[in-house]
């Protein structure tokens, strides 16, 4: 396993909680590769790259201690950091903000359309394809983000 601080480290900024899943997916290539398979070991070895404030929150929560498993305490976790669940990636609220950024701003060139709508596109899509918003929505939406 590489030691903190390392680049082959895994690592996780719990201020992008869409990070959280990559950083499970790296240390757990990381413990595959060392044969890690004891759950107490993967679970030490998981709070080992996280800052210490982050460290603290992980180790309290009720399934980091026997005989809970590895996975259940990492489902445990991934429930802390709204944005991290893959099912509830973004919200309308996402869009929302998204839009009144956009407002505040204001959108004077092209290259500021297309920087808003690169990220508004991302959101809307992930809702239309979960039935989270109508197209006539993310259309209203979009056309409120223009001056």
């Amino acid at each position: 396993m590489p030691f903190r601080r390392e680049d082959t480290a895994p690592a996780f900024d719990e201020q992008q909680p869409r990070t959280l899943l990559r950083y499970f997916e790296d240390l757990e290539e990381c413990l595959d590769r060392a044969q890690i398979t004891e759950d107490a070991l993967k679970k030490r070895y998981a709070v080992r790259y996280v800052k210490p404030e982050v460290e603290d929150i992980w180790t309290m929560q009720s399934e980091y201690s026997p005989p809970h498993t590895y996975e259940q305490w990492k489902l445990q976790i991934v429930a802390l950091y709204p944005g991290a669940d893959p099912e509830h990636k973004f919200t309308f609220a996402d869009a929302e903000s998204l839009v009144a950024q956009a407002q505040a701003h204001e959108i004077h060139t092209l290259g500021d359309w297309a920087a808003f709508y690169r990220e508004f596109s991302t959101v809307a899509s992930w809702l239309r394809g979960r039935d989270r918003i109508s197209d006539r929505e993310c259309s209203d939406m979009a056309w409120r983000a223009v001056p």
